[in-house]
């Protein structure tokens, strides 16, 4: 039996599901896969825009447009916001959103082919956002400037699509000390975790039903530098390890999350031989995870146990991504497609995407390549 606050929850969400469907999309709804798709590079400048890349069926990538924010972005560097996640899709691919650094704001679009059509710019509640999350009809921001936090926001169906809640905004624990690298939801969507590189911890917070956070606890970290981080199956987040861009002490460690918000370690830090493990993702079996060794210039990739929750090394240097000199690319973000057979790449160092066939035993065969990113540019999604 349905409590009364349960009952007119749930009545909410399917009234919020079926306006979202008659709009033609579902935001927590993931859609058959599709031969074709594209990939999304955020500029970043200070006129700042989503650049798009087609992607053929083949994986091949070619550029196709690139549409205004409305806001303006930040930093400089191959890696100038510092996070994972800065720009995301919808799971039904309808919509996408990006981070506006430099003016502090969060940015919607509607997705048609090639196509986005910029439906609302919106304050992101904080300082500086540079990652985001989505769950169904709630995203996160963890805006990372002096005083970082993370801000809820409801999609809604109609007009202007994000809403903040409030009293959603929670500070990060630890302030600037943390020096947070992403936002992510559960896959229940009822807890969210930010990794805080600087604390060498990951902080938790519980979602109510209304979409508010409230702090659960920190958690320390297995390896040191915890920056982006996946979600497995059963529950089961994998996380990489920076080690402080430490040569050749790179790595991986697996976590248990509770519905409650507990964060439980699973394994030790799997070291793979490389430098400065940053990115991380996991194909949709979850049962393989990729990371990028941006200072060595490698893609590293783990096998991840569905008895244990444990990952073990599966390729230590799955694909390189250095120039001619054998300096490193600093590949700096990754996406899959859909259906998990293509994972992209941008490397800051030369403003290029690189694009590869995925294999089941964790290898990758090259199979696109494309230019001219300016030298800000920061993020990367893909459908």
């Amino acid at each position: 039996m349905f409590s009364g606050k349960s009952a007119v929850r749930l009545f909410g969400m399917f009234s919020t599901v079926a306006a979202f469907a008659l709009l033609g999309f579902v935001p927590g709804t993931r859609l058959a896969a599709q031969t074709t798709g594209d990939v999304y590079v955020l500029s970043n400048s200070e006129e700042n825009a989503v650049i798009v890349f087609h992607r053929n069926a083949d994986g091949t990538i070619a550029r196709a447009g690139s549409f205004r924010t409305g806001g303006s972005g930040a930093g400089s560097g191959t890696n100038p916001l510092h996070s994972q996640g800065p720009v995301i899709l919808s799971a039904d691919n309808r919509m996408l959103f990006a981070v506006n650094a430099g003016s502090h704001s969060i940015s919607a679009f509607a997705v048609s082919g090639d196509e986005l059509t910029l439906l609302q710019t919106i304050s992101s509640g904080g300082e500086r956002p540079v990652s985001l999350t989505v769950s169904h009809d709630l995203l996160y921001v963890l805006n990372g400037g002096d005083s970082p936090n993370i801000t809820g926001f409801r999609i809604v169906p109609e007009g202007s699509p994000l809403a903040r809640i409030e009293g959603s905004t929670q500070a990060v624990p630890r302030g600037e000390v943390a020096a947070p690298a992403e936002v992510l939801f559960n896959p229940e969507g009822n807890v969210v975790l930010v990794s805080e590189t600087g604390a060498n911890q990951i902080a938790s917070f519980t979602i109510s039903e209304e979409g508010r956070a409230q702090f659960d606890d920190t958690y320390a970290s297995t390896g040191s530098g915890p920056f982006g981080f996946a979600f497995a199956h059963n529950n089961v987040l994998v996380g990489a390890y920076t080690a402080n861009d430490a040569p050749g002490e790179a790595g991986t460690g697996s976590y248990m999350v509770t519905p409650a918000g507990d964060v439980n370690p699973l394994s030790p830090a799997v070291n793979d031989g490389g430098t400065g493990s940053t990115w991380l993702v996991v194909t949709g079996s979850g049962q393989l995870a990729f990371t990028t060794n941006t200072v060595s210039g490698t893609i590293s990739s783990y096998s991840v146990s569905r008895e244990s929750g444990n990952p073990s090394l599966s390729r230590p240097v799955a694909a390189a991504l250095r120039g001619e000199e054998s300096g490193s690319l600093f590949p700096s973000d990754m996406a899959l497609s859909n259906s998990s057979r293509f994972l992209y790449v941008r490397n800051g160092a030369n403003g290029t995407v690189s694009g590869f066939l995925v294999h089941e035993n964790g290898s990758l065969t090259p199979v696109a390549s494309a230019e001219g990113l300016p030298e800000s540019a920061a993020g990367i999604a893909a459908r």
